[in-house]
């Protein structure tokens, strides 16, 4: 199982000059009942959505920070080896792309490859067989240093998660570019819930079928929203445009709770591969 560097130039440009539908679909519902400056916010957003489908350009100057969620069946020939060596290659001939990745100290330029860039996170999935699916997120600076993760004591329950997470996006304001969509990770250990926040991220604007799931993430997108910080944050009651929450369990003796924020401008794109092709 390969994937030529052509898909993987097709798959970033995909990400980064194009939202998810839903998320569109989203705007484009939100826009059609909104007033004055926020009508008008909502509005440009929907034109730079166009532009950048139809000609092939950044949605956004920041392309992010490359990452690659790869879920891997229990049967797929999968060389991540392989992978990885053929997508920094890719990045580095990429011009679409700004160029992101620095030295944290000597503050050298490396453009979109250098220590532990791009990011890869791997699992195998039960619910594939002989495929492997990979997405890719440009994560851009703006919405990364919206991330946030609280060691909450194990008895607090979803009251505290409720009360940090509103807090977060209250402190956070309109620096990472609202609404917002915002991804938590509930358990685990202080690494995954982080983790399982960025795939609550990126998750579809769907039910994930858990009933008291749904509720907290419907009381904590109330809540967020009333905050009034509003599209770009000129106010009004469209802080955020999603909250999806992922749960793991936990230690007993801890409850690790990570937030991942994106921009109004989630990007995302998806590829699947098989033996065949």
């Amino acid at each position: 199982m390969k994937i030529s560097p052509e898909q993987i130039e097709k798959l970033i440009v995909e990400g980064v000059t194009r939202v998810p539908p839903y998320v569109e679909e989203k705007i484009r519902r939100i826009h059609s009942h909104s007033k004055g400056v926020e009508r008008m916010q909502l509005g440009t957003m929907l034109e730079a959505i166009e532009i950048a489908r139809k000609k092939k350009v950044p949605l956004c100057q920041d392309t992010g920070v490359a990452m690659f969620f790869v879920r891997i069946g229990r049967n797929a020939k999968f060389n991540g080896i392989e992978f990885e060596k053929s997508v920094k290659k890719t990045l580095e001939r990429m011009h679409i792309l700004r160029k992101n990745v620095i030295s944290p100290f000597s503050k050298r330029n490396k453009g979109n490859v250098g220590v532990g860039i791009p990011v890869f996170h791997y699992e195998f999935s039960s619910d594939l067989i002989d495929e492997a699916e990979i997405t890719y997120v440009p994560k851009g600076g703006g919405s990364e240093n919206g991330s946030a993760l609280c060691m909450l004591n194990p008895n607090e329950g979803k009251e505290r998660i409720i009360k940090f997470a509103v807090a977060h996006v209250k402190k956070l304001g309109a620096k990472a570019c609202p609404p917002y969509i915002i991804g938590i990770g509930i358990g685990g250990t202080a690494d995954s819930a982080l983790l399982l926040s960025k795939k609550a991220m990126g998750r579809d604007f769907n039910s994930n079928g858990n009933k008291e799931i749904e509720e907290l993430e419907e009381e904590i997108l109330k809540k967020v929203n009333a905050l009034g910080i509003g599209v770009m944050g000129f106010g009004g009651k469209n802080t955020a445009l999603k909250v999806n929450v992922e749960v793991n369990d936990a230690h007993i003796a801890s409850l690790p709770v990570g937030i991942s924020v994106s921009c109004w401008a989630l990007r995302k794109a998806k590829i699947i591969l098989s033996d065949e092709g």
